[in-house]
């Protein structure tokens, strides 16, 4: 093994199984995170790309909401990955926010010479959600490279929300658009599916935006746990406040009832889109960590639980939209939305298997819940599964598209399948994903891949806990992990005395065995946690057990008939159905337009996984980073 290090990360080379590998997935999101800034736009990422027409474009439209996003995932990512890519282009996004960010501590989305902005927003607007994932992503940064001018920006960042909260005597509140002339409602084609179409009223209102409300709470929260900022720590008991006293009138989007005897608003339960519901949700619980409010924590973990309830959670596919099974005829009559035979099945969304992802992993650590196989599922799964990895399947899409002439005012056709590869599809039908994604999944995409690797394992005083068995190098010891292939995990000791492995769900305890250094030792389980202790660092440690497959059939009640899964542990090695190609004939997209679907991304393409072992191997450069995250998602 050579090993290089300097004063920050080590790098060396290792024989590992070719097994996934969130970091190897890192660095093709860094790839399109900075592809998805262009020098003709500012620096500002693109708000949406389409890989479904002739030519491939990314456009502007709308942009600015999401632009927060890839700067929270690339630091996380890099300390993942250790790349350098395209390093210079960070600070070039960065530049792009905070040039905006006034003397009164708020970030204007600025129209000024912007015809993709002037068109759709029409004048300056501060979004408090947007600015809420700006604090979260500058705190986070601040803990992977401690620069305290990321403290400082947030704090001002934070001062500017505070002011233009609207308080009354025990709760606070948000709109969506604080604007130059004042507050003003979301504009956009999607506000009423994201429940913002409430008239901006004086007093107290029945109704706000969950993202208007739940990604601030998420940022004061966050900023009062560094800070101890009682000022912040007041307007987050207001919004929560808010937030619980109106649950009714913000998670339920469509009359339709819940079991009489079911108090579904004290239980988390919500309908509508499932992604901002979410918002709120996240929030929730990082309010609730900081307060240590254990009935706020139990009902995020009731709202989680109801949610996962949704779509098939054995393989993170979750409904971008909770509705009811017929779908709105308004769309369908104006061809917005339309499968071949006149129906409109629900799709998925990438941001909703980040948030669930999140989710998972944040009850888990916040000792709410044990829910890793759930993060190890999606993470296996969907989650992987929505990042463009293949250009030979997108120029196959891209050559079945219909014709798009660019506007070049708001949209590029320079290399987009080069500067596209590592991002995330936006949604897809349970063996298809849809050509077009928009960087709101991206985003949260990318950040999830970082939420599942902090999540395999954490450390503590020489003791480390592997919740999750998939690959990963750390300071501390390095998980090789040749699942699905076969039933083994090696863990190579760099620093630990004791070792706690966490059996997933499916495996039979009975069924392991454990050698250290090739001499077999006793097995000691703590709860679900194989314990190894005696060790004096350097060691190989070998866990076995028998891989597990099983057969299992789920409903999707809006696409005909059920779908089967051929599973081994967690990963799906097959689905089937197959139909020839994506189920939505006509839709449209984050920017806005309507257009014919005429070939999709297949997804899980996985025949190498089905035989089983032995896992092949392969020899790659590791990168361990000291840096720990705790919450970091979403």
């Amino acid at each position: 093994m050579q090993t290089s290090t300097n004063n920050r990360v080590t790098r060396y080379q290792a024989t590992v199984p070719d097994t996934l590998d969130l970091a190897e997935r890192a660095g093709l999101a860094i790839n399109a995170l900075t592809g998805s800034a262009d020098e003709r736009f500012f620096y500002e990422s693109c708000q949406c790309s389409h890989l479904d027409h002739q030519t491939p474009y990314m456009n502007w439209v709308w942009n600015g909401p999401c632009m927060p996003k890839p700067l929270h995932a690339l630091p996380l990512l890099r300390a993942m990955s250790g790349s350098t890519q395209n390093a210079d282009i960070d600070e070039k996004m960065l530049e792009a926010i905070t040039r905006d960010i006034d003397d009164d501590g708020l970030w204007w989305m600025k129209v000024e010479n912007r015809p993709w902005r002037q068109e759709t927003m029409g004048e300056d607007q501060v979004w408090p959600c947007v600015q809420g994932r700006l604090i979260v992503a500058l705190l986070d940064r601040h803990r992977v490279d401690g620069d305290p001018r990321w403290m400082e920006l947030a704090g001002r960042l934070t001062k500017g929300l505070i002011k233009i909260a609207l308080p009354s005597d025990e709760v606070a509140w948000y709109y969506t658009a604080y604007k130059r002339t004042g507050w003003g409602t979301d504009d956009s084609a999607s506000a009423e599916m994201f429940g913002k179409t409430a008239a901006v009223v004086a007093n107290e209102p029945e109704t706000s935006g969950n993202g208007d409300i739940g990604i601030p709470l998420r940022a004061i929260s966050r900023w009062y746990e560094v800070s101890g900022d009682a000022e912040a720590l007041d307007l987050a008991d207001r919004l929560a406040r808010f937030y619980l006293k109106h649950w009714t009138a913000m998670g339920w989007s469509q009359p339709v009832p819940a079991p009489e005897m079911l108090v579904s608003a004290e239980h988390g339960h919500f309908q509508g889109h499932l992604h901002e519901r979410t918002f709120g949700v996240m929030g929730l619980l990082e309010y609730a960590r900081v307060r240590r409010d254990t009935r706020i924590m139990r009902f995020v973990q009731e709202s989680y639980e109801y949610a996962r309830c949704f779509g098939i959670a054995r393989m993170g596919y979750f409904p971008a939209v909770l509705r009811p099974v017929a779908p709105r005829q308004d769309l369908v009559e104006a061809g917005i939305y339309l499968a071949a035979d006149g129906s409109a099945p629900q799709c998925n969304e990438g941001c909703a298997v980040a948030d669930m992802i999140w989710l998972a992993a944040n009850l888990s650590k916040a000792g709410v819940g044990d829910y890793w196989d759930d993060v190890d599922q999606y993470t296996r799964n969907h989650l992987v599964e929505h990042q463009l990895t293949r250009r030979d399947l997108i120029e196959a899409m891209v050559a079945a598209g219909p014709a798009h002439k660019i506007d070049p005012r708001k949209e590029t056709d320079e290399r987009v399948i080069e500067r596209n590869i590592g991002a995330f599809f936006s949604g897809g039908d349970p063996t298809w994903h849809y050509g077009w994604w928009t960087m709101c999944c991206t985003g949260n995409c990318s950040v999830a891949l970082h939420d599942a690797w902090d999540s395999i394992l954490s450390h503590q005083d020489g003791v480390v806990q592997v919740n999750l068995l998939l690959n990963r190098s750390s300071a501390w010891l390095d998980v090789d992990s040749y699942l699905p292939y076969e039933g083994k995990v090696v863990l190579k000791n760099k620093t630990a005395h004791t070792v706690y492995l966490r059996k997933p769900l499916w495996a039979e305890r009975d069924a392991f065995n454990c050698r250290v250094d090739g001499k077999s030792v006793s097995l000691h389980w703590v709860d679900n946690y194989l314990a190894v202790t005696n060790l004096s660092g350097g060691e190989d440690i070998v866990v076995e057990f028998p891989m597990v497959e099983t057969t299992e059939t789920y409903t999707l009640p809006t696409y005909p008939g059920p779908y089967t899964l051929r599973m081994r542990g967690n990963t799906v090695v097959d689905i089937s159905p197959r139909p020839q190609r994506p189920a939505i004939v006509r839709m449209s997209s984050d920017d806005g337009d309507a257009f014919d679907v005429k070939a999709g991304y297949p997804i899980y393409l996985r025949d190498e996984l089905g035989a089983g072992g032995p896992a092949p191997v392969k020899t790659i450069e590791r990168n361990t980073s000291p840096f720990p995250l705790r919450f970091g998602g979403g």
